[in-house]
C-alpha cells in the first residue's frame, strides 16, 4: 500500500494543479503566467462530453525554465564573486586613481638629409 509520502515520477504532461495544490512547488496562477510569457508550454485537451478542456503542464518545459533560472543565478553569484576579487586583488603595477599616470618615452626619430 504506499503511503502519501511516496515520489512519483511526472509524466511528460501533468494536469494544472487545483487552486490550492502546486506542480513542482508551483501554483496554478504561477504557472499560467510563465505560460503567457512563453516561458512553459500549457495545452488544453478537450475530452468528449465535457464542457471545459482539461489543462495539461509540458514537464520538460518546466524542468528546462528551472534550469535555466538557476543557470542564471549561477552566473550572477560568479560574476559578484569575480568582482569582489578584481576590486581587492589588483595589481599594483596597475595605475590607481589619482594616482601619476606613466609617461611613455619615444625614441628620438632619425632626422632624414
Amino acid at each position: 500500500m504506499p503511503s502519501q509520502f511516496d515520489y512519483q515520477k511526472p509524466a511528460l504532461f501533468e494536469p494544472l494543479p487545483s487552486p490550492r495544490k502546486r506542480l513542482l512547488g508551483f501554483h496554478r496562477h504561477v504557472l499560467r503566467q510563465l505560460h503567457d510569457v512563453d516561458l512553459i508550454r500549457i495545452i488544453e485537451v478537450h475530452r468528449p462530453g465535457y464542457r471545459r478542456p482539461l489543462e495539461l503542464v509540458h514537464i520538460p518545459s518546466l524542468i528546462g525554465y528551472l534550469e535555466r533560472v538557476e543557470e542564471l543565478a549561477r552566473n550572477q553569484r560568479l560574476a559578484k564573486i569575480r568582482a569582489g576579487y578584481a576590486k581587492y586583488h589588483q595589481s599594483p603595477f596597475l595605475s590607481q586613481p589619482g594616482e601619476a599616470q606613466p609617461t611613455h618615452f619615444r625614441q628620438p626619430e632619425e632626422l632624414a638629409p
